[in-house]
């Protein structure tokens, strides 16, 4: 997913995952350069205690791997992309079977 342009739409949602996961963290395992993008692979976790995206709150926690890429210039991110496990996310929080 790319995210380009103002930050309005971002904080937004932020602001959404952070009220559905109060405990929410992201733990760097690598962080690369390459030129003007930075790369992390890492863990986000936390605790499902509000709704998010419709989906009532059960009190239930995930970790899984994510990946981001984020571009510069002058100083400012300007595009972002990312990866998360979302299909483990939802298993872990009983919101989809198992394969």
């Amino acid at each position: 997913m790319a995210a380009r342009g103002g930050s309005g739409g971002a904080a937004q949602g932020a602001a959404a995952v952070h009220d559905a996961f109060p405990d929410l963290r992201m733990e760097a395992h690598d962080i690369l350069e390459d030129g003007n993008k930075v790369i992390v692979r890492g863990t986000m976790s936390g605790t499902h205690k509000s709704d998010f995206m419709g989906m009532p709150a059960a009190g239930q926690s995930f970790s899984v791997q994510f990946i981001d890429i984020v571009e510069f210039r002058d100083g400012r991110a300007i595009a972002h992309w990312g990866l998360t496990d979302q299909a483990a996310m939802m298993q872990q929080l009983g919101m989809m079977p198992e394969m």
